[in-house]
């Protein structure tokens, strides 16, 4: 299971399990200078009424995870990224440092094949977690026809949207641009999980990345 995030607020990319190409769940930035905000998935938080997108950090961090730090004028958010090492999953958490509770909202553009729109795909959700699979026509499924990819969301509610939450009245988006929207979230988590057998296990809400003690330079720790 393979990621690839950027420093100016592409959280994930590129996410596969096997061939990074042709296994493809979500898609790769396009442009080095992160012009066009589609791509991948992105972050947007509510402040003072309106969502504003998480790009370049007040401090990115990496380790054997990648971690960025947002300073706001009452808050500091932090978010990590990091693979599991007990099996194929990808886990994202995004948390607010003075507790508060935000309404976030994270887009992922799904190609589910090798180029963005260019192929159908399912999404089913079951409860806070939903499966993402291959259509009929993907190239993949010749070889993996069990392809699919589970995500899950622990610490708050949410509902599936589609581009139009940011557009009234806008009509004819194409169908691969989905987005997620999470509503009163403080302390949230997302894993993503894929498997070429159809069969991704559970998904599991706890980790260790997250409950690390937090110190730098804003934390008023050293």
């Amino acid at each position: 299971m393979t990621t690839t995030a950027y420093m100016y607020g592409v959280f994930n990319s590129r996410i596969s399990a096997g061939n990074i190409n042709f296994n493809k769940m979500m898609t790769n930035t396009r442009n080095p200078l992160n012009i066009l905000k589609t791509s991948g998935q992105r972050i947007y938080v509510r402040i003072r009424g309106i969502y504003r997108l998480l790009a370049l950090p007040s401090l990115f961090e990496i380790g054997f995870y990648v971690r960025w730090y947002y300073k706001t004028d009452d808050d500091l958010i932090i978010i990590t990224n990091y693979a599991s090492s007990a099996g194929p999953e990808i886990r994202l958490e995004c948390r607010s440092e003075e507790g508060k509770s935000n309404s976030f909202l994270a887009t992922g553009q799904i190609s589910m094949g090798p180029n963005d729109y260019e192929h159908p795909f399912t999404i089913r959700q079951e409860g806070n977690a939903f499966t993402i699979r291959t259509g009929d026509k993907s190239p993949c499924r010749e070889v993996y026809p069990d392809l699919c990819y589970r995500m899950k969301l622990a610490g708050a509610e949410f509902r599936l949207a589609g581009g139009r939450i940011f557009l009234e009245g806008a009509w004819g988006i194409p169908p691969p641009w989905r987005f997620w929207l999470f509503l009163q979230l403080a302390a949230g988590k997302w894993p993503f999980k894929g498997a070429c057998t159809g069969k991704t296990g559970p998904l599991r809400n706890g980790n260790w990345i997250g409950r690390r003690k937090i110190s730098g330079p804003f934390s008023g720790k050293r």
